[in-house]
């Protein structure tokens, strides 16, 4: 049961991704969706000893990082996200310190620092940006 599980949330994953890269607001309720499943499977290792729990909070923000710069003015780009300059401050000094726990104890347990808390700057910039009117769940 464990196996099918884990298959399910790696495609649900993988369909999230596709459609945050490709149709961001349908990516973002996919990520809703898949969250449950994906939580299910926190225990299992998918690629290198990492789990899909720890794949999906890095690939997420990344994902959202690149559209941040590229989407259009009709997307909100990351030029007119509210409060920016003190996410900036609040990252940059996120990434500092994370990098000196990379330094000090190990390189995964600064990477999941830092990941976490650029998963919170994902996280506002996608619900402002994609899911800013009620006629974006329609």
């Amino acid at each position: 049961m464990q196996e099918a599980i884990l298959y399910l949330s790696v495609t649900l994953t993988v369909v999230a991704l596709g459609l945050l890269m490709v149709k961001p607001r349908w990516g973002v309720m996919a990520i809703i969706v898949a969250k449950p499943l994906v939580d299910a499977t926190w225990d299992q290792a998918i690629i290198l000893d990492f789990h899909l729990t720890e794949l999906i909070s890095s690939l997420v923000p990344l994902i959202i990082f690149v559209r941040m710069i590229l989407d259009d003015g009709s997307r909100r780009p990351f030029k007119d996200m509210p409060l920016k300059w003190i996410w900036l401050l609040w990252s940059l000094d996120a990434v500092l310190f994370s990098s000196f726990i990379m330094f000090d104890q190990e390189w995964r347990a600064g990477l999941s620092v830092m990941m976490r808390h650029l998963n919170g700057l994902a996280a506002f910039y996608m619900m402002q940006a994609y899911c800013r009117d009620e006629r974006d769940f329609r």
